[in-house]
């Protein structure tokens, strides 16, 4: 599959590239999510929004993402 394939150099690339750019966007989905909302992110791939999203909601948050590879 292709994402399992891209997936070990898609996180540092986008960590390089794009590293403000979803610091800012998780920062700013967090401000509308409610610490009562149970979240479902899907295809989250890395997770660097995810990170922001998860501190905010309810208890847990679940994500799902294409890549069978696991993150650390």
């Amino acid at each position: 599959m292709f994402w399992d394939k891209i997936s070990p150099i898609y996180d540092l690339f986008e960590t390089i590239y794009n590293g403000k750019v979803y610091a800012g966007t998780g920062r700013k989905v967090a401000e509308l999510i409610d610490p009562s909302d149970e979240v479902l992110e899907c295809a989250c791939g890395t997770g660097a929004i995810s990170i922001y999203i998860a501190k905010k909601c309810k208890r847990q948050m679940l994500g799902t993402r294409l890549s069978k590879r696991r993150m650390p």
